[in-house]
């Protein structure tokens, strides 16, 4: 996680804490692992190749259809390009399907051309933008 972080929100976000995952990882994972309707996935080939994390949310008054979230996903760049980002989205998939989530949503920095572009190849469609701005 801490190399997501260092690769991703490190160069495109100043305002994210490089430290969060040496302090708050190891937490956030375990309730990721306790919970039936979070999932979290681990690809290994020759070592730690990825991950992926995400959950279930159920409708609501506002969003009335569950929505399967894609959290955070990570390949290690050297093994990018070798299918692990696809069968950890096509699992993520199934895994939603099962839950009965009606809606796929995943959150990627506008900037990160690469990641927009895979997750359009798996399926998913722009729908919104996000703006920020500094309060001044």
């Amino acid at each position: 996680m801490a190399a997501l972080f260092a690769e991703d929100s490190g160069t495109r976000d100043a305002t994210i804490s490089q430290d969060w995952p040496h302090h708050h990882a190891r937490a956030w994972l375990g309730d990721q692992i306790a919970h039936d309707r979070k999932i979290l996935l681990v690809a290994e080939t020759a070592g730690h190749a990825g991950y992926l994390a995400g959950e279930v949310l159920p409708p609501s008054a506002m969003r009335t259809v569950s929505v399967a979230v894609l959290i955070s996903m990570y390949v290690r760049p050297h093994l990018r390009g070798h299918g692990i980002g696809r069968s950890l989205a096509t699992v993520f998939r199934d895994w939603a399907r099962a839950l009965e989530a009606e809606r796929l949503s995943v959150t990627a920095h506008a900037s990160n051309t690469d990641a927009v572009r895979f997750y359009e190849r798996q399926g998913f469609a722009r729908r919104e933008v996000q703006l920020e701005s500094a309060v001044d």
